[in-house]
């Protein structure tokens, strides 16, 4: 079904790139513009699906010499700020990472991510977030999420094992409850469509979370002093630390979705439609 059939009327935000990719209404920040680039190559615009759907989609290409934000190596897309506490939203992150990207990201242990959920004051690492991460020498998808408020802190809930730079679009599905009482606040996450295990080396610190070794994790979905003062939004990006820089990472973005169910998101991915 292609993106944004059936399901799209239902949605409560559907952040297309077609037919105009810098879209004000749908992204109220784009970081840096459509149609930058800079010496190294670096960019960010909107293209054909490289796996052949036809659909629009939004690469990102972030290089040693990128400059958004303090001149950061980053690239960010941010939806308005719409997710009130107690919110119980679905979101679709369709990603496609190619074959050129390699795993020379920073070190063994390193992340670059590419969504998360996010509000004001934005001072600290964000409750939640979908990354590439090297284990050993292949590139794998992760989650990783802070409660703590505090920089640099995310600690990685999930690790998966198969190469996420295979060039094909992966699909995820993340169900959030957000609260800033541990108990309450709620994640699940499905990779095309199979639920994923809360397996990762920083799962087990219980001070923070329950749920390790299920598919529900319990903690502080929004965090006091860092994300929960104002409603959230939705942020895809390509985010990674600035030391060290001398390498490349790029991702393709199909078009985000936030619903209050999961068949209302499942229709909009760049692929096929998954999961139950």
């Amino acid at each position: 079904m292609p993106a944004g059939g059936g399901a799209a009327s239902t949605l409560d935000w559907f952040g297309t790139f077609s037919p105009v990719c810098a879209n004000a209404a749908l992204y109220r920040l784009q970081s840096p513009s459509v149609g930058y680039a800079d010496s190294d190559g670096g960019v960010v615009k909107c293209v054909a699906d490289p796996a052949g759907s036809g659909q629009t989609v939004l690469e990102m290409i972030v290089s040693p010499n990128t400059c958004a934000w303090s001149c950061e190596q980053r690239i960010d897309w941010v939806s308005p700020p719409m997710i009130p506490a107690g919110a119980d939203e679905y979101f679709s992150i369709p990603i496609l990472v190619p074959t050129s990207q390699t795993s020379d990201i920073g070190g063994n242990g390193r992340l670059v991510q590419f969504d998360e959920q996010y509000g004001q004051p934005t001072s600290g690492s964000p409750s939640n977030a979908l990354n590439i991460c090297e284990r050993g020498n292949i590139v794998v998808f992760c989650g990783s999420g802070d409660t703590t408020g505090s920089p640099g802190e995310g600690q990685v809930y999930y690790l998966g094992s198969n190469p996420a730079n295979d060039g094909r679009w992966h699909d995820f599905v993340e169900h959030m409850v957000f609260s800033t009482n541990a108990s309450v606040g709620e994640l699940q996450i499905w990779e095309d469509g199979s639920p994923l295990t809360f397996n990762g080396p920083d799962c087990s610190n219980t001070s923070y979370r329950t749920g390790c070794g299920t598919t529900t994790l319990h903690y502080a979905t929004l965090i006091p002093g860092a994300t929960a003062g104002s409603n959230n939004w939705v942020q895809i990006d390509n985010y990674r630390n600035n030391s060290p820089a001398g390498y490349t990472s790029t991702f393709f973005h199909g078009a985000p979705a936030m619903g209050a169910s999961y068949d209302s998101v499942r229709d909009t991915m760049v692929g096929y439609p998954h999961g139950p």
